[in-house]
């Protein structure tokens, strides 16, 4: 990639660095090229469908958005060599302020104005072994009942039971005609219709209402249920109402732990040697969940030895980042933020507390780890960074590797593998109090 750096300035006392840098045309429209084919693809649009990809995504999205999304793009493909040309250290997305750039269709050469934050350096108070107290891993009988509690409640079975009250956990076949708002609702109308009366599979105020209720007993209520998709804004969408007629009632029967149980469902002998199965898992479960936290808490211990403030603006930025990644991840399993903060039972404030609260612990643990590094004078290794590498990319290490041979940014890898090896070191000279 032909990159010409014309000037660089630092802002923000030298947090901030802004490059402007000149692509020539060949490069900025390979680029844009690329833009163009990425988009399209995240908007469903193949090239092999249509007879002009710039002209179809152009018509999605309109010339102003195209134009800022595919300047982003080249700026964010160009960073690597313009870092590694000026030999910084950075963090974070490389960003542009697309309103201040030429047009990137039109022809010639283009400069984009490239805004980097460069990463700090601090120093440790200590760079001596380490001591960190772990909890002692134990399982307790009390434990132990609760967990096969839990495993009973997963192999209950449903049986007959017309004489008695509903409860809830119950299925029910019944007659039932629901509405929202007065229309009606198909999906829960109908005769002989099936329903679980399970705290999750339907709403807690339709369960309510039918708690108590004989087969052959009529009940009409107005009930509200859950917003799935959140964009209510609310926690709940009023206005349904439902007559439902019981016609069979069927009680959710757990089962009494005995050998006979143990034998048949889970392949033990008699229930002792159940418990005993149920406890040496929990510990293994417990012992692996432990080697993760001891990790951790190392890197806590670590991370107090830092020397100096972090300034704010890291903090935001890291906060930032946290949240397109969480947005992200979310939006994958059909979530968004508004709906994981209902289901943690957060209000804004409480959740902008617990990002701020992991932004901070994740930027000292980091800004620790480099300082570790530094002051030991290690080096990395061949095999630091394909351990890095299989870290970063578990299976798809060919295909990262390529990925940076492409755009020029081994330097993410190298911080990585940096960091790793700082950990290492910490690992094996931290005592380990119980």
């Amino acid at each position: 990639m032909n990159i010409e750096i014309l000037k660089k300035q630092e802002l923000d006392d030298g947090h901030i660095m802004v490059a402007r840098t000149r692509l020539s045309e060949e490069d900025k429209n390979a680029l844009v090229n690329e833009a163009i084919e990425e988009i399209g693809h995240n908007l469903g649009i193949s090239a092999d469908e249509v007879p002009d990809l710039r002209e179809a995504v152009l018509e999605r999205t309109g010339h102003e958005q195209l134009r800022q999304l595919v300047t982003t793009y080249a700026a964010q493909m160009a960073a690597p060599s313009v870092i590694n040309e000026l030999g910084v250290k950075t963090m974070f997305a490389p960003e542009v302020d697309t309103s201040s750039v030429d047009d990137i269709f039109d022809k010639g050469p283009i400069v984009l104005p490239i805004q980097f934050t460069i990463k700090p350096s601090f120093e440790l108070d200590s760079y001596g072994p380490l001591e960190v107290t772990m909890p002692a891993v134990e399982v307790t009988d009390d434990m132990v009942s609760t967990q096969i509690g839990q495993i009973l409640e997963q192999v209950a079975s449903y049986e007959r039971a017309d004489e008695g009250a509903l409860a809830a956990g119950d299925r029910i076949v019944c007659d039932i005609v629901t509405t929202q708002d007065g229309a009606m609702l198909d999906a829960v109308t109908g005769e002989n219709h099936h329903i679980s009366l399970e705290r999750g599979a339907m709403p807690d105020e339709f369960i309510d209402q039918l708690v108590g209720a004989k087969v052959g007993d009529t009940r009409e209520f107005d009930f509200s249920a859950p917003d799935p998709t959140g964009a209510s804004g609310t926690q709940k969408v009023p206005g349904f109402h439902t007559s439902v007629t019981v016609r069979e009632r069927y009680a959710r029967r757990v089962p009494e732990l005995t050998d006979e149980l143990v034998q048949k469902q889970f392949k033990g002998k008699d229930v002792a040697d159940f418990r005993a199965m149920v406890k040496k898992t929990m510990e293994d479960d417990l012992a692996k969940q432990w080697d993760k936290e001891r990790d951790n808490l190392v890197d806590q211990a670590l991370s107090r030895r830092l020397v100096g403030k972090i300034p704010d603006l890291y903090y935001e930025k890291n906060r930032d980042d946290i949240i397109a990644n969480m947005s992200a991840q979310l939006a994958s399993q059909g979530m968004n933020l508004q709906q994981y903060m209902q289901q943690q039972g957060l209000d804004e404030r409480g959740f902008g507390m617990q990002l701020m609260m992991q932004a901070m612990s994740s930027l000292r643990q980091g800004f620790a780890l480099d300082a570790l590094y530094a002051h030991l004078g290690l080096e990395l290794t061949d095999e630091d960074l394909d351990k890095a590498l299989k870290a970063m990319a578990p299976g798809h290490e060919d295909e990262v590797r390529a990925n940076f041979d492409h755009n020029g940014a081994w330097f993410v890898l190298r911080e990585m593998a940096e960091r790793m090896k700082a950990h290492d070191w910490a690992m094996a000279h931290t005592t380990f109090l119980s």
